[in-house]
């Protein structure tokens, strides 16, 4: 069945964590025969049939993505306050939506780590040169400039959310939504969001990390018992 593959939901398809990280240590670091050029077969291991994909991580493909499907059509969120985005990104992804307490018990579940370290800690990072908090904002704008230099007029869309359907469905020839553009994915939307995916894995995580708790107190006191005889 063809889909849209949204990036934000990442946290919900934990073996795509794991995909999207070996694309990333290929784009950076090169594979085992040296080779950084991510393929067609390598996207479509991870997009498989869907016909559109936006968001991050793979925003942070972009320059691959638009090689390796020369024929797809882009569509360039384009952001009038760049402050307001950058205050945006501060307060989700750059961690103050997601409690210390939860990085912690990442390392006690793998879903959950391959989520905070594979993404949140590496990906997220690298793209951002080490800090989003330091670099977003000219990252952004050198980001937006390179897909207008990479993309022919006639396949690009610079688009914003104030735009609503029309620019979007004239650029992609479909007809206009009789429903009404719609809005969210503010703060307490992707706070809630993130809580109802990861509840099992962070119940799941805190369970290991009573029983590895229980068992180093075990030990210690079986070695202390027995030093002391």
């Amino acid at each position: 069945m063809l889909t849209h593959y949204v990036g934000w939901e990442l946290p919900a398809q934990p073996s795509d964590n794991i995909t999207w990280f070996r694309l990333y240590r290929k784009k950076y670091f090169g594979s085992d025969d040296g080779k950084t050029n991510i393929t067609t077969e390598d996207f479509d291991a991870v997009l498989g049939d869907s016909i559109a994909v936006t968001d991050i991580p793979a925003a942070m493909f972009a320059k691959d993505l638009i090689a390796a499907y020369p024929d797809a059509k882009v569509i360039l969120n384009i952001r009038p306050d760049l402050d307001a985005w950058y205050q945006s990104t501060i307060s989700t992804f750059c961690g103050n939506i997601v409690p210390r307490s939860h990085r912690l018990l990442s390392y006690f579940d793998a879903e959950l780590f391959w989520f905070f370290h594979g993404f949140l800690t590496t990906m997220f990072r690298e793209f951002y040169h080490g800090s989003f908090e330091k670099n977003g904002k000219w990252v952004g704008e050198e980001h937006i400039a390179m897909v207008k230099g990479l993309m022919p007029k006639d396949k690009l869309l610079e688009w914003k959310v104030e735009d609503g359907w029309e620019p979007l469905c004239e650029f992609l020839e479909k007809d206009v939504p009789q429903t009404p553009f719609p809005k969210g994915n503010t703060v307490n939307d992707l706070g809630n969001r993130l809580a109802v995916l990861h509840w099992k894995r962070l119940a799941r995580a805190k369970r290991n990390a009573t029983v590895v708790g229980a068992s180093i107190v075990g030990l210690a006191a079986t070695v202390l018992y027995y030093t002391l005889q």
